[in-house]
């Protein structure tokens, strides 16, 4: 009987995060951003208005995606009192391990075109340097605002021409 139990919820993890993960591959977007909050955390209700503002300003670049790790109840009021306007998925926190989620929220990850994370924020990132952040790797810069080495070698070599 135990075995079955251990089954059950193994498959249940792997079905929770691959439906994240499909949610992370559905768009051709070069960045996505995930959020892990809580009802009940201060600083995530910020942190959703922040990303509230990304989605609006730079949706046709970026994704953003909210991952609550409260119960259901709570979850549909805050999400309508927010007027959260970017994807919500449900997970728990040892679903939310997986990515780097340890005991405090928010945590906020910026996941590149190859599912790779860029950044990781464990608390609420500045605004403004957060924006300018996303304006960079939406536009194809990397973290630090240079291009990525391949395209510095070829604007190099079109340069030698």
């Amino acid at each position: 009987m135990f075995k079955i139990i251990v089954a059950c919820i193994f498959f249940i993890n792997i079905h929770a995060n691959d439906i994240l993960q499909e949610q992370i591959d559905t768009e051709n977007k070069t960045i996505t951003i995930l959020c892990f909050y809580t009802t009940w955390c201060p600083a995530c209700k910020k942190s959703i208005e922040l990303l509230n503002e990304i989605d609006k300003n730079l949706h046709t670049k970026v994704k953003v995606i909210g991952i609550d790790l409260d119960d259901g109840v709570k979850r549909k009021n805050y999400i309508e009192s927010l007027d959260i306007r970017f994807k919500v998925i449900k997970q728990n926190l040892w679903q939310a391990r997986r990515y780097g989620v340890k005991d405090s929220v928010p945590v906020i990850l910026i996941v590149g075109e190859h599912r790779t994370i860029i950044k990781r924020f464990y608390e609420l990132p500045n605004r403004k340097y957060f924006f300018a952040l996303i304006q960079r790797l939406s536009s194809g810069y990397l973290e630090n605002g240079t291009l990525p080495v391949q395209e510095r070698i070829d604007l190099w070599k079109k340069s030698r021409d």
